[in-house]
């Protein structure tokens, strides 16, 4: 693809040849302070890797876009092209990396690159874009709103830029297969219907209706009463029998990632109501700043559940990629199990926030997920491909480090939508924060 710009530039796929020229782009516009490895402050030092770059070029993973006058490259744009895991059919996309050289900036080249990737993409088969923007500097929001995306979501204290915590604005492209396969027979919890209803408005979609729900245990101190809460999620490989408290307390540890891709078999994806997606990770050849974690929850030799969590140390932020449970019923318990277990690793004792993403239409996950201390912080309309149409999907946010409390008001500059949806989510924040207080308080 080639497209042109006003008189001097143009914007075309990018090729290996480019990626030393995209990698200097992106250190001139993200520069390293003295002694710190190289894209420090920046959520994907990769990106400053021409050789990382170049491999990038080669595969079909992601697609990059650049800009170019007169042979010199002054922008460029990536995308995950499909962030769904294998077994699913999401056709979610993400963008990544949008940058214009300093020189170059206030022309509309950084427009005309979203404008292009947004065709690409819809080209290759997306139904859902995402894009997450800072409110550091809005030229990444504004570009995102002129290509058609709306705000769906508000991140605090996302990302440590420069030794300094910055929030970002989650926004999202509902293409028309989207909208046109997406099903609202089913009910959500009343805290995602809020945030939902804000996103929305902009378009013009109904929302499912809400109805609260029991969460699912967060322990399991004796055998549960009830045992028709535990279903098994899971018939595909000819298993059955019930969940028997009696063969042996639940086990949560920590496994290879060889041994996560032997165990995880039929327990990836989005049955267990928790999002399974190959979201973008950060890469440094140059520190140890970013883990990924596998856990497995087993009974006996039974394995009954499996997560996988990215951390990025200097971020302190800890996402789980992929949970999965044999049956309904422990996905809190076992997410909870784990986070104690990420924060009794030695470097991530002071994480400071940790992100889920879940099914709207698992409400009694939702109330676990507050009764453990998360908020709702983004709303993926039309997210989640299943045999009835495509669910809505919630990002669940905790934060845990004491001292990331005061968040300012919003530019005016935002609008008054995402003024709204930033309201909602920190409304929402401060509720949990004063139920755990009450918790506390009550002993």
């Amino acid at each position: 693809m080639s497209g042109h710009g006003p008189g001097e530039w143009h914007i075309a796929l990018a090729s290996v040849a480019d990626a030393e020229a995209m990698a200097a782009l992106y250190r001139e516009a993200y520069p390293t302070a003295p002694g710190l490895p190289t894209g420090s402050g920046y959520p994907f030092p990769q990106y400053m890797d021409g050789a990382w770059l170049a491999d990038s070029l080669s595969a079909s993973e992601f697609c990059w876009l650049v800009a170019k006058r007169a042979g010199e490259l002054i922008g460029c744009l990536g995308a995950a092209t499909n962030i769904s895991l294998p077994s699913d059919d999401d056709r979610v996309a993400e963008l990544t990396g949008l940058v214009v050289s300093k020189r170059c900036r206030g022309k509309g080249i950084g427009q005309s690159l979203l404008k292009a990737m947004c065709r690409e993409l819809e080209g290759g088969g997306a139904f859902f874009l995402l894009a997450e923007t800072r409110t550091g500097n809005l030229g990444g929001f504004k570009g995102t709103v002129k290509a058609g995306f709306i705000p769906i979501g508000f991140e605090p204290f996302a990302h440590d830029v420069v030794g300094q915590y910055e929030h970002m604005i989650m926004m999202g492209k509902l293409l028309s297969g989207a909208c046109e396969s997406r099903t609202l027979h089913y009910r959500t919890s009343p805290v995602a219907h809020r945030l939902g209803s804000a996103c929305l408005r902009l378009l013009r979609q109904p929302m499912p209706p809400c109805q609260p729900a029991a969460a699912y245990p967060l322990e399991f101190a004796n055998k549960p009463s009830d045992p028709r809460l535990f279903t098994r999620l899971n018939t595909d490989f000819g298993l059955s029998g019930d969940l028997d408290f009696c063969r042996g307390p639940l086990i949560v540890e920590r496994i290879t990632s060889t041994l996560y891709e032997v165990v995880s078999a039929g327990l990836q994806g989005h049955r267990s109501g928790v999002v399974g997606l190959r979201r973008i990770q950060g890469l440094s050849r140059e520190e140890l700043r970013f883990l990924d974690l596998h856990y497995a929850m087993r009974q006996q030799n039974e394995v009954l559940g499996v997560a996988r969590v990215s951390v990025d140390l200097q971020d302190r932020r800890a996402r789980v990629l992929q949970l999965g449970v044999q049956f309904d019923g422990l996905q809190a318990f076992f997410l909870r199990r784990v986070l104690y277990h990420i924060q009794g690793e030695e470097p991530l004792q002071q994480l400071a926030c940790a992100v889920v993403d879940v099914r709207a239409d698992f409400v009694p996950l939702h109330a676990s997920l507050q009764a453990m201390g998360f908020f709702p912080t983004v709303y993926y309309p039309a997210f989640v491909a299943t045999e009835a149409g495509r669910v809505d999907a919630v990002q669940f946010t905790r934060i845990f480090g004491e001292d990331l409390h005061d968040v300012p008001e919003p530019v005016s500059e935002l609008g008054p939508d995402v003024t709204d949806i930033i309201r909602i989510v920190l409304a929402s924040r401060n509720q949990v924060r004063g139920d755990s207080q009450k918790l506390a308080a009550n002993g």
